[in-house]
C-alpha cells in the first residue's frame, strides 16, 4: 500500500518495493473534484516503484513548497534510476524538475514549454489559470535537459508549437506526434487500440 506525504497543496504517494527504477509522475489538469495519482494503475499492475504527486489544484507546480517536495522525491528515489513521467501539465512538470530531480529519462504527453503569456504568446488555453498564479519556477527554457526526452504530441497546433520549443534545450529529444488526435492523447491512444503498446514502449521497455 502506497504510503502519502502531504507537503503544502502537494501530496505525494510513495509505492517503492524493489530495486527497479522508479517512476516520478505529475497529475495533469485537475477535472474532477478527487485527482488520482497519474499512472499508478499501470505501475501497481506491473509491480513497478513509483512517487505521484498531485496537486490541490491546477498550479502547474509553482507554489513554494514546491521545492520541498522535489526535495522528497530525491531523497525518496535513493539511488534508483529515475523515469519521469507526465500528461500536460504533469509533463511540463516533469520537464521542468527534470535537472533537479537528476530524472535519468522523461515521458512526457503534450507537455508546455510554458503558459505565460510573455513566454508562450501563442497559448491560450489555460490563460484563466495562468491569471492566478505566480511563477516562481517556470524554468524549461533556462536549462538544457541532456537525457532522453520522448515527446507526444497532438494534431493541436499550440502543442507542437509548445513540442518545438522545448526541443530547442532538448537535444535528445524524440518527438511522436499523432496527427488526428486532439490534446487528450492517451485518451486517443486507449480509444484506437493502442495505448498498450505505449505502455510497453515507454515505461515497461525503460
Amino acid at each position: 500500500m502506497a504510503k502519502v506525504h502531504e507537503i503544502g497543496q502537494y501530496t505525494v504517494h510513495e509505492s517503492i518495493d524493489g530495486k527497479g527504477p522508479v517512476f516520478i509522475t505529475f497529475a495533469p489538469l485537475r477535472l474532477a473534484s478527487k485527482q488520482t495519482p497519474f499512472g499508478a494503475e499501470i505501475f501497481k499492475k506491473h509491480g513497478l516503484n513509483y512517487l505521484a504527486v498531485v496537486p490541490e489544484s491546477n498550479c502547474w507546480y509553482q507554489h513554494r513548497e514546491i521545492t520541498d517536495v522535489i526535495s522528497l522525491l530525491d531523497d525518496l528515489a535513493g539511488d534508483r534510476k529515475r523515469i519521469g513521467y507526465g500528461s500536460s501539465m504533469g509533463g511540463f512538470a516533469a520537464l521542468n524538475w527534470s535537472d533537479m530531480l537528476k530524472l535519468d529519462r522523461v515521458v512526457a504527453v503534450v507537455p508546455q514549454f510554458s503558459i505565460q503569456s510573455n513566454r508562450a504568446p501563442w497559448e491560450n488555453r489555460w490563460r484563466e489559470a495562468a491569471a492566478k498564479l505566480q511563477f516562481f519556477h517556470d524554468r524549461i527554457g533556462t536549462f538544457e535537459i541532456n537525457i532522453p526526452v520522448s515527446v507526444h504530441c497532438s494534431k493541436e497546433v499550440r502543442d507542437q508549437r509548445h513540442a518545438r520549443h522545448i526541443a530547442k534545450h532538448a537535444p535528445n529529444m524524440e518527438l511522436h506526434h499523432y496527427p488526428e488526435s486532439p490534446h487528450n492523447v492517451l485518451g486517443y491512444l486507449k480509444q484506437t487500440g493502442r495505448l498498450s503498446q505505449f505502455v510497453r514502449d515507454e515505461i515497461l521497455n525503460c
